[in-house]
């Protein structure tokens, strides 16, 4: 078999395995990997250094002086982000101000996501700090406090630990993203608002491109936020292909994120290839749920509705669900009425029944719902489910290799493109 196919390393399971993955191709097809740069991973005393030298902002020591209740923000399971070993070195210099551990608390900024009961997320947190630290997993509907209103005008509900700490750091990573360009800084506040705060946020300001612009009207929203709620240190962090930290940028939530994102800029942008026959794209590493897919969909744009699409998935979270805001009466009334009827859940099952069965019928089906999603390995919080969103699941690469032959098996040459941690990388343009 060695000499028969070309083989392919992925990394994949973010915060559930982390570990590699083998696909493999007849050796008469043309594999193009385009992946991000290497970079060396930042030492403990490295990361000290960047800490005590934040952009623009007060010293740690400045800050925390006199202070009590101290609030660190951090993103959830969906994000890579390793933000344990920045809360290792961050807590030890936070006790050297003589603040005790019941002054101190974690908040994981979940925005709307939910969190299953046998989640996989704590594994983003050593035991240790789980032990002596009180931490907070944000809920969108719940212990709010409204701190007044944002640049236009948007009601401002955020948690209430946050609101009522006398210092907030927040810990996020900066990757290329939809809404705002690039996440970090100020983004993460989204993450510790309420539901209402959160939704029309989201409303009032249409999707961009990721990895683009930094100066964009949701950026100076985010902002605005930050201002009033006062974020007094934001720690922004840049990981490679392995989840490493390869560079910190600490100190003003404006300055800081900005500092990241051009280094994000500068050396993740990937090139991209608009002939060939397959794409892959890994959503490694924010492969843990359904609900972050979406930000792995970014090569498809690039390619012709005939290309095979391939997301690559470990989905150790399952699929995921989200909390839905209900702004206007017409909203809350239709809403409740398809809950109490279940008629979403009713027609969802319905679509995956119909798109199974055209499947069943016709098997090329499959490669028209613009994508099929492969599953390398099988948690047991993952339902085998064989549709999900309208979308054809495969959990055998054998499965799929062998559908792939059969398909192009009148084509020569069979050209792939594989992206091989997508995430993280934005499509780069010779404009750009």
């Amino acid at each position: 078999m060695k000499n028969e196919y070309k083989n392919i390393t992925l990394p994949s399971g973010s915060w559930c395995g982390d570990r590699e993955i083998n696909i493999y191709f007849p050796k008469n097809w043309e594999i193009n990997v385009f992946g991000p740069k290497s970079f060396k991973k930042l030492t403990d005393e490295d990361i000290i250094t960047r800490l005590n030298n934040p952009i623009k902002c007060p010293s740690l020591f400045e800050i925390l002086s006199n202070q009590k209740k101290i609030a660190i923000i951090v993103d959830d399971i969906t994000r890579p982000t390793p933000v344990s070993k920045i809360l290792s070195i961050l807590l030890t210099i936070i006790k050297n101000q003589g603040i005790n551990n019941s002054n101190i608390k974690i908040i994981i900024a979940t925005g709307t996501h939910k969190i299953a009961k046998n989640s996989t997320f704590f594994n983003k947190l050593d035991k240790k700090i789980l032990n002596e630290i009180k931490v907070i997993i944000h809920h969108c509907k719940k212990d709010l406090k409204f701190i007044g209103y944002s640049k236009n005008k948007i009601p401002i509900y955020i948690n209430k630990y946050a609101a009522e700490a006398d210092v907030k750091i927040s810990i996020g990573g900066v990757y290329p993203h939809d809404d705002v360009g690039f996440s970090g800084g100020a983004k993460i506040l989204i993450g510790v608002l309420g539901l209402k705060s959160i939704s029309l946020l989201h409303r009032n300001f249409p999707e961009v491109e990721r990895g683009r612009m930094v100066e964009l009207p949701f950026r100076h929203e985010l902002e605005s936020i930050a201002s009033k709620v006062g974020l007094d240190f934001s720690i922004n962090v840049v990981i490679g292909a392995k989840k490493e930290i390869i560079e910190l940028f600490t100190g003003h939530y404006y300055y800081a994120f900005r500092k990241a994102a051009q280094f994000v800029k500068n050396n993740f942008g990937t090139e991209i290839v608009p002939k060939a026959d397959i794409v892959i794209s890994n959503a490694y590493p924010l492969d843990t749920s359904g609900i972050v897919i979406g930000k792995s969909l970014w090569p498809f744009r690039y390619y012709k509705n005939s290309n095979v699409k391939i997301i690559i998935a470990a989905l150790c979270e399952g699929f995921g669900t989200r909390y839905f805001a209900c702004i206007s009466t017409k909203e809350k009334f239709l809403y409740y009425l398809k809950k109490i009827t279940m008629a979403s859940y009713l027609r969802n099952k319905w679509k995956e029944y119909k798109t199974l069965q055209k499947i069943i019928s016709n098997p090329d089906f499959k490669w028209k719902l613009n994508y099929v999603i492969f599953v390398p390995f099988i948690q047991n919080k993952v339902k085998l489910k064989k549709v999900w969103n309208n979308k054809f699941i495969f959990y055998s690469w054998d499965n799929l290799l062998k559908e792939l032959k059969s398909k192009f098996s009148q084509k020569q040459v069979v050209k792939v493109v594989v992206y091989p941690c997508s995430p993280l990388q934005f499509p780069l343009f010779s404009n750009f």
